[in-house]
């Protein structure tokens, strides 16, 4: 590679550019970004959720999380009933916000929702007509 000459008119080595150390840098910043997200959050942030009832099948579920702007995720609805146990995991990535998970229970049944990071229960809830989880991604995900 040829020398690169800076606006002084000094003349350095093609790795002493200014163009060339910022790269550099930019990539160091990076993978140091990547490795603290690895060590402070673990790698793994995945939660697990889970509705039951005491009937095999609830009116509907909904759910939402930090990492999609909290849209609100339906299973089911006012003409479908959904089979329990019925369960589903996701990813969080956020550093904050929160998981809910709600399971409404068709008339004269309880619901169950529980949230699971690993085998740990972060949160349970049964009731009647509706059962309400929630967990922040702070207390799901502690720093250690």
């Amino acid at each position: 590679m040829t020398d690169h000459v800076d606006i002084t008119g000094v003349r350095r080595p093609w790795f002493r550019s200014p163009k060339v150390i910022g790269a550099v840098a930019a990539v160091v910043v990076i993978g140091v970004s990547a490795w603290v997200g690895i060590a402070v959050f673990g790698g793994d942030r995945e939660i697990r959720m889970e509705v039951t009832s005491n009937s095999g099948e609830v009116a509907g579920i909904n759910w939402r999380g930090p990492d999609d702007g909290n849209k609100i995720h339906q299973v089911g609805g006012p003409l479908d009933t959904v089979e329990t146990p019925w369960n589903e995991s996701i990813e969080v990535n956020s550093a904050t916000g929160v998981v809910v998970l709600n399971g409404l229970a068709e008339p004269g049944s309880t619901a169950t929702c529980r949230l699971l990071v690993g085998d740990k229960v972060v949160h349970e809830k049964t009731g009647t007509p509706f059962a309400n989880c929630m967990v922040t991604a702070q207390r799901a995900f502690p720093a250690s």
